[in-house]
């Protein structure tokens, strides 16, 4: 097979086929991850991600809050088998209400922020307002 005065066997037609049909596809899968879409995408996941940490993080505090108080706070101390042992303080009633509504605010703000992850094409609503303090 002549082509331009170049004479090539079938064994290397087949190789330079084989070759570009393996890089084609890399190249063009790399072009494709380093477009600008893709990467605001993904910078759009890695903050809607975060916003999902802290909101987590925050909810399993004020569930926490909704318990017991913090041990530095408020803790009992009582002697068991010679041994001294520190017990939280349940928490003071009129604040429990309080703790269970921010940590039901901030678990709703969690699952907001992890679908917005999985679809970050789609638009995110604002925050909503934290829910105000009791009188």
């Amino acid at each position: 097979m002549a082509i331009l005065g170049a004479r090539f066997s079938v064994r290397s037609v087949i190789i330079a086929a084989a070759v570009a049909a393996l890089v084609l596809p890399l190249v063009a899968g790399v072009a494709w991850l380093l477009s600008p879409e893709q990467l605001r995408l993904r910078s759009l996941i890695n903050a809607y991600n975060a916003m999902a940490k802290h909101h987590e993080e925050l909810e399993d505090k004020f569930r926490g809050l909704s318990q017991f108080q913090e041990f530095s706070k408020a803790h009992g101390s009582v002697r068991r088998d010679g041994r001294l042992v520190h017990i939280p303080v349940g928490q003071r009633p009129e604040l429990i209400p309080r703790y269970l509504e921010l940590s039901n605010y901030h678990g709703a703000l969690r699952r907001k922020y992890e679908n917005a992850a999985w679809n970050p094409r789609l638009p995110v609503d604002p925050d909503p307002p934290e829910p105000p303090e009791p009188k």
